[in-house]
């Protein structure tokens, strides 16, 4: 099955679970997003490092998973055509966590946590530029991949709630595991 299906399809579950199992209240309650492993701070701070990877699958409403996942849909296919599977799934899970842990690490405006794709969605984009760099002939996608790294920075300057710190991390953490995987395979 294609990795990208399975990340819209587990993203979209864990998005309705609250819908289906009334774990302490209104979906979007703290309470709800708390047992399903936001990342929030203190709760990392006291050993729960697994908030790390389980926010990225958390979405706020049905704009924030619609934009992540059609984000996914459109940049994912690039991504597992250049890294096949199992990079794909290397950079999209590290760039995920790295991601959280920039927010965890910078982001001092975090009031309640972070939540959502995006760090592991600008991971790819990091991995998608890292090939543009390497490899010649790829103008076009270079200036396409600026473009949509400019919209989003300047979208998340223009929403206070917007992680910069978890799209910056997830894009460099794709930068530096695109290269490397490009190496490793003798690409670059």
């Amino acid at each position: 099955m294609d990795p990208i299906l399975i990340l819209i399809i587990i993203n979209s579950i864990v998005y309705v679970l609250p819908y289906i199992i009334p774990f302490g209240g209104m979906y979007d309650s703290f309470t709800n997003f708390q047992l399903l492993g936001i990342m929030n701070k203190s709760d990392v701070r006291d050993g729960e490092w697994y908030r790390l990877f389980t926010s990225n699958f958390l979405h706020a409403d049905v704009f924030h998973i619609f934009v992540n996942m059609y984000s996914l849909y459109t940049v994912g296919p690039s991504v597992l055509n250049i890294f096949k599977p199992a990079g794909f799934a290397i950079i999209y899970i590290l760039s995920g966590i790295v991601g959280s842990f920039f927010s965890f690490l910078f982001n001092s405006g975090l009031s309640r946590g972070s939540l959502g794709a995006s760090g592991a969605i600008m991971g790819l984009l990091g991995a998608l530029f890292a090939y543009t760099i390497l490899i010649p002939g790829n103008s076009a996608a270079f200036n396409m991949i600026l473009v949509n790294v400019a919209v989003i920075a300047l979208y998340g300057f223009l929403i206070p709630q917007i992680d910069n710190w978890g799209h910056l991390g997830g894009f460099l953490c794709g930068l530096v595991v695109g290269a490397g995987l490009l190496y490793l395979r003798g690409v670059a």
